[in-house]
């Protein structure tokens, strides 16, 4: 199967299959996204032994520079209809590549590779990218300029107090503003996470440890951007902003529109149980809820059958309520999800 970033929304993403064994063909997939459809006769392609540009002609390339290894042979072809290019090429089986782009090509480098740099650099992939936190650091800032939204939300989370950060990036001295403007960058570009995380940060402000003013309606904008994305997080949010505002059913609809996420899941129990937001109180239903909830996240707290049948266990999400249902930044920060489902694909690897 071919590896994918899963931070792509809103962005031009290459991917590649990391894995190939060698009966299978290295292959490079190339997604290109405009406002219109393309013709195989505007698509630029060009590999020679040590170096690739591929995209749009006229347009910046989605990739360009010196390849991690030179290759023998190559070919391309173009799905007009999935508007994806794809580059095959023939390599060293026995050889895995971590990164497609090892460097620039006369200077030139496209963002997502910089971004790739930049965390092999960051997680130490072999002996050419050592962990090396202001390379690391380096490339994260040139991708960022180059507004790739991945590269934002990562330098939003390296920013972020109480976050926790690899050993090479502990010289970052945490700014919840440098943070947040990271954050407004990468929503801007529709990163739903971003839009997410934002939307908590203009909510509590305090919970990032920033000192600007809350803004619950900019809080709610953002949220419903991102829940448009279909984000779980997101949804899960909205409940909670809907919850504050004692709209409990619409609350409700959006723990429902948040899936299996187990604080959505929390809360629906919560609220079942005190027959609130539309709901039919039912304490056996509300248990189940609640076993769910805990299956899927041990760590969140834990409500007496006894408790239920009072209607105890939980109400109106106030100040506390963020903590208790284990949204707390340090905790599950949504700016985090995106590095931190690549750094288990990584060690699933």
């Amino acid at each position: 199967h071919r590896s994918s970033d899963p931070c792509s929304v809103g962005e031009i993403m290459y991917r590649w299959n990391l894995d190939a064994s060698a009966e299978e063909e290295f292959a490079i997939d190339i997604p290109v996204r405009g406002d219109r459809e393309y013709d195989k006769k505007e698509v630029d392609v060009m590999v020679t032994g040590k170096t690739v540009r591929a995209g749009i002609k006229n347009m910046p390339p989605v990739l360009e520079g010196t390849l991690f290894m030179g290759v023998e042979h190559s070919m391309w072809q173009f799905d007009k209809k999935a508007q994806t290019i794809t580059i095959h090429v023939e390599k060293n089986p026995t050889v895995q590549w971590p990164v497609i782009i090892q460097g620039p090509n006369g200077g030139k480098i496209d963002r997502q590779s910089l971004y790739h740099l930049g965390e092999a650099h960051e997680v130490g992939k072999g002996y050419q990218f050592a962990p090396d936190g202001e390379k690391a650091l380096g490339y994260y800032f040139r991708s960022a300029e180059m507004k790739f939204g991945p590269a934002m939300v990562r330098l939003a989370q390296l920013y972020t107090p109480g976050v926790p950060k690899p050993p090479v990036m502990m010289s970052i001295e945490a700014n919840a503003e440098t943070a947040k403007t990271y954050l407004e960058q990468a929503a801007e570009l529709g990163d739903a996470g971003a839009q997410a995380q934002l939307a908590y940060a203009l909510m509590d402000p305090a919970g990032m440890q920033g000192t600007w003013t809350a803004d619950a309606a900019a809080a709610m904008s953002w949220a419903s951007k991102a829940a448009a994305q279909g984000l779980p997080d997101a949804h899960f949010l909205l409940g909670g902003l809907f919850e504050q505002q004692d709209k409990l059913a619409e609350a409700v609809a959006r723990y429902r529109s948040a899936g299996d996420h187990p604080k959505a899941l929390h809360r629906l129990a919560m609220l079942t149980a005190q027959g609130k937001g539309g709901l039919r109180r039912h304490v056996e239903q509300a248990q189940a809820l609640l076993e769910r909830a805990l299956k899927l996240d041990p760590n969140l707290p834990r409500v007496s059958h006894a408790e239920l049948e009072k209607a105890g266990g939980g109400g109106m999400l106030g100040a506390a309520g963020w903590e208790q249902v284990g949204i707390a930044l340090g905790a599950v920060a949504v700016v985090g999800l995106c590095f931190l489902f690549v750094r288990r694909r990584q060690q699933a690897a």
